[in-house]
């Protein structure tokens, strides 16, 4: 089955008229807190600011729309994922660092789903278990070191053999697995959702009004937009992606390109052929992941990352937007996992950012004596994780010192990409050399080394660290 690109944004089909209304006619003078960015990360801010100093005055600024850029546009899946991998996270920086960051991912993303139906948020949201698996023996091998990991830091993990895993969903290359309890929901009307509840509580929600600049002075922020100039107490960045566009914080971050699809809707008889009754959400341990999930109007979202990265700041080019060729290598990794399906068409596709950091550990921090905070580097589970690192954030402007702020998300923040064009080309490189690699176990070949070029690329940024130790 062919497959081209639409750029129709599936999700915010469902938001006509959910929007939290047009910006407010006039941006005040001066607010106790300004939040830039209106995805998911700076609406649980501008939520947890709230609940904290209910009298607070605060703006939120978002530069499009709400919840237009990568939170409205992922698999919509409520993960307990911080790191790349538990096995990678606990290898990298042992039980004692590891442990407390795997649990309180694990906690979080419960707390996400009891949130949501505290806030009273209509968001489709499916109690369900995540499951994470192999499409070739060659995999294997990363499930049994996650499962292992898992338990060394207080995490239980379900594992799944390939009876039990395929008798939950029919895809003849499923082989192992393990399932944790989460949950999915429409992303986009979670951030519309969580924007309305924000607004009915005197929080003010301006869309189409960009910070064009933030400078921290003797006492607050100023904060610039097309409209006006703002007074700020305290300013949080949720741009996540776009904080490649904000220095000081712009090494830490890596805007990656993933792609969405949703198929045509399936017949009662498909449905019943794959199973799939407990309508979880999946992603398998390919280094490029590919995540798959139901959705409630009776399709099948799939998604995946590319190996294309933007050079610089160029983060809404076409070719980023919409790819034929990266929506062409989507369907041949649907095709691979459900081969009954292979004349169900992808009926919309899509494109959009993450942001990833040199660990792979979202990164919280605050500079201008905690005038400043900020959180990004999602690494695209930044659904839930969202709620985590901007209460992290908070804590960081309130100059509050929580279990929280005690986490891996605060340290490191001195590990950062080269400068381009060496980012781009070094990520680039990597990702196609964990491209490649992810072709080669599909076909059963066995390699010596697992991403050797990212290993080394993580070892020179490690020794290129300022003020490492010799």
């Amino acid at each position: 089955m062919s497959a081209t690109a639409s750029k129709v944004l599936y999700w915010q089909t469902f938001t006509d008229g959910l929007q939290p209304g047009e910006a407010p006619a006039e941006l005040g003078g001066r607010y106790d807190f300004v939040v830039v960015g209106g995805g998911v990360t700076g609406l649980w801010a501008a939520w947890h600011i709230h609940d904290r100093e209910p009298s607070a005055s605060i703006a939120v600024l978002e530069a499009d729309r709400i919840g237009h850029r990568a939170s409205g546009r992922n698999a919509g899946m409520l993960t307990s994922h911080l790191g790349w991998t538990y096995s990678d996270v606990l290898r990298r920086y042992g039980e004692e660092k590891a442990g407390p960051l795997a649990r309180a991912g694990h906690d979080n993303a419960l707390k996400v789903i009891e949130r949501i139906k505290e806030l009273g948020i209509d968001c489709d949201l499916h109690e369900c278990d995540l499951l994470v698996v192999s499409t070739h023996p060659s995999f294997d091998g990363r499930i049994a070191r996650d499962i292992a990991a898992a338990e060394r830091l207080g995490i239980r993990l379900e594992p799944l053999d390939r009876e039990t895993i395929q008798g939950r969903i029919a895809s003849p290359v499923l082989t192992r697995g393990y399932a944790q309890r989460g949950g999915l929901v429409n992303p986009a009307k979670l951030t519309v959702g969580l924007a309305a509840w924000l607004k009915d509580h005197g929080v003010e929600i301006h869309e189409r009004t960009p910070a064009d600049s933030i400078r921290a002075l003797a006492e607050g922020c100023e904060v610039v937009t097309p409209r006006r100039r703002l007074e700020a107490g305290r300013v949080i960045l949720a741009r996540n992606a776009w904080s490649v566009k904000e220095r000081p914080q712009a090494p830490q971050v890596q805007p990656v390109t993933t792609y969405g699809a949703v198929t045509a809707p399936l017949s009662n008889r498909q449905w019943s052929e794959l199973g799939w009754r407990g309508g979880e959400g999946v992603w398998d341990k390919r280094a490029m992941i590919y995540s798959f999930r139901p959705t409630p109007d009776g399709r099948i979202l799939f998604a995946g990352a590319s190996t294309r990265f933007p050079l610089g700041t160029r983060l809404t080019t076409r070719r980023l937007e919409s790819n034929p060729g990266d929506v062409r290598a989507l369907r041949q990794g649907f095709d691979l996992i459900f081969p009954q399906l292979a004349d169900l068409p992808f009926e919309m596709t899509w494109g959009g950012l993450v942001s990833t950091t040199p660990d792979h550990i979202p990164k919280v921090g605050a500079r201008s004596g905690g005038l400043i905070a900020y959180a990004h580097g999602d690494g695209g589970h930044g659904l839930a994780q969202s709620h985590l690192i901007s209460a992290t954030a908070v804590d960081l402007s309130l100059g509050q010192q929580t279990d929280r702020t005690g986490l891996l998300l605060t340290e490191n923040l001195d590990l950062a990409y080269p400068p381009e064009p060496f980012r781009w080309l070094g990520g680039t490189a990597a990702a196609e050399s964990m491209c490649r690699h992810d072709t080669a176990m599909q076909a059963g070949r066995r390699l010596d080394r697992e991403y050797w070029l990212l290993e080394l690329s993580n070892r020179l940024l490690e020794w290129l660290r300022p003020g490492r130790a010799d």
